[in-house]
């Protein structure tokens, strides 16, 4: 930890979501907010303004750790290190270090995270939402990607690797195994209040007076009820039984081009449904549930304390 304060004058702050936690609103509003003596790296939104953005140059090089096929600038952590030299604050925010993608596991990623951003003076934030009210929207969000069977059962998903990024315990766990111990909590009901101040995110460290961020609400999800259980998902048709199963590897775009008959008879595929899409009531297992909501409630004590002591 000395060496860290040594090399770096400024300090990093990095947002990793979880996902459908607030994190585009959040993001949006860094942009807007960052001045001097905050440099914000991304994400941008739309994502299609993030091309070249540091947290996109971060995500590369933690998929080039895993995929040989991702180029990256092996330059990234110097990078890093000069440009907390002068003082600076940098914010980036980057759900997708939560999110599987690409064949890489986030609990992956957020070991990679820590490699590349060892030696640095660094804070993780942590955006806290109820799960019970995140995981619909995550399952919607990422179904595509998602393995057959729990394209197929929420309640699958709800066990699955994907949903464990709610298990605050265990991803706090991942991040200190990764060496990120400085860790922070945001209070997802407090981003939904509007009433976010730059004291939320920074402590100490705060050069912004507690200075309010202002929030927006941005990409919700598609739900039908106030609860937010019943959602509108996909159809599943005879193509997923092909694409996200073991048969999947064989033709999934980009590892070899698909051959006519292949393409011809998942295009037929495509026209049959196992399962119809529409509006449908999805209920994490309770036992599961009951594991989410105990990390949850935890880290929501953890913030509670900590204000009070600051109050003091």
């Amino acid at each position: 930890m000395e060496r860290a304060v040594a090399l770096n004058q400024g300090h990093f702050f990095v947002l990793i979501g979880p996902p459908k936690t607030g994190t585009t609103s959040l993001q949006l509003a860094f942009e807007e907010f960052a001045g001097a003596g905050l440099v914000y790296g991304g994400a941008y939104q739309p994502r299609s303004r993030n091309a070249g953005s540091l947290a996109e140059s971060m995500h590369e090089w933690i998929l080039s750790q895993h995929i040989s096929t991702v180029e990256t600038d092996v330059t990234l952590k110097g990078h890093l290190q000069r440009a907390l030299q002068d003082g600076s604050i940098i914010l980036v925010s980057e759900e997708f270090f939560t999110v599987t993608s690409d064949g890489v596991c986030w609990i992956e990623k957020i070991g990679s995270l820590g490699k590349l951003l060892s030696g640095l003076s660094v804070t993780v934030l942590v955006t806290l939402r109820d799960p019970q009210s995140a995981l619909p929207s995550l399952y919607q969000e990422v179904f595509h990607s998602l393995p057959f069977h729990e394209q197929w059962s929420y309640r699958a998903f709800c066990r699955g690797n994907a949903a464990r990024c709610y298990d605050y315990d265990f991803l706090e766990h991942k991040l200190i195994a990764a060496g990120l111990t400085d860790i922070r909590y945001l209070d997802f009901d407090v981003l939904k209040k509007n009433a976010l101040t730059t004291r939320h995110l920074f402590e100490e460290k705060d050069r912004f007076a507690a200075a309010a961020i202002q929030i927006g609400s941005h990409n919700p999800g598609s739900k039908s009820n106030a609860s937010g259980s019943i959602r509108d998902v996909r159809p599943i048709r005879v193509e997923n039984l092909f694409l996200n199963t073991f048969l999947g590897r064989f033709w999934t775009p980009g590892k070899a081009q698909r051959p006519s008959l292949v393409s011809g008879f998942l295009s037929k595929m495509s026209k049959i449904e196992l399962r119809s899409g529409g509006y449908k009531k999805l209920q994490c297992p309770k036992a599961r549930l009951r594991v989410l909501h105990q990390s949850y409630w935890g880290k929501l004590r953890l913030i509670s304390t900590s204000n009070a002591v600051e109050e003091e």
